[in-house]
C-alpha cells in the first residue's frame, strides 16, 4: 500500500507510527508532486479517499480515467463523481461509504478487493475510463437554456 498526501498532523503521526510496525506492507510518501500523483494513479488498482470534506476533488476523477477504482467517503464532490458499484459490478464507478469510521472504510475496501477477484473487474475499469468529464455536453445544455 502506498499512501500519499497530507492531512491533520496528529493523524499523520499516527499513520507514520502504524507504518513503522509493518514497513514491508505500506509506505507513506507525504506530499507528492502532481506528476508523481499521476504516476501513482496509473499504477494503482484502487485509490482510497476517506475525506471528511471534499468540495470538488480531481484525484478520484483522475483515478477513474486511469482505471483505478476510487474508494471514497460520500462527501461533497466525491459523492457527485463516484457512483457506488452494485454487487454484480453492472453499475457504478467506484465504492462509496457513508460513515467516517474505520469499519465503514474497511467494508468499502473489502468490497473493492472482492470485486478485483471477479471476472467483471475489467468491465468496471473500462466503464470508469470511458466516463465523459468534458465540458462539451454541459456547454451544449447551457446554450440550449440561454
Amino acid at each position: 500500500m502506498i499512501i500519499a498526501g497530507e492531512g491533520e498532523p496528529a493523524l499523520e503521526q499516527r499513520l507514520i507510527s502504524a507504518i513503522e510496525q509493518c514497513p514491508d506492507v505500506a509506505i507513506y510518501l507525504g506530499h507528492v508532486s502532481e506528476a508523481m500523483t499521476h504516476r501513482l494513479l496509473a499504477a494503482a488498482d484502487a485509490v482510497l479517499m476517506p475525506s471528511r470534506f471534499e468540495p470538488c476533488g480531481l484525484v478520484q476523477q483522475y483515478a477513474q480515467r486511469y482505471g483505478a477504482a476510487p474508494i471514497v467517503r460520500g462527501a461533497g464532490g466525491l459523492l457527485d463523481t463516484v457512483v457506488d458499484c452494485d454487487a454484480g459490478l453492472t453499475t457504478g464507478t467506484g465504492f462509496v461509504f457513508d460513515e467516517p469510521t474505520g469499519e465503514a472504510l474497511a467494508a468499502a475496501a473489502n468490497r473493492a478487493i472482492s470485486a478485483m477477484r471477479t471476472t467483471r473487474w475489467g468491465e468496471l475499469r473500462r466503464r470508469m475510463m470511458r466516463l465523459d468529464r468534458s465540458w462539451e455536453r454541459p456547454a451544449r445544455q447551457y446554450l440550449r437554456v440561454y
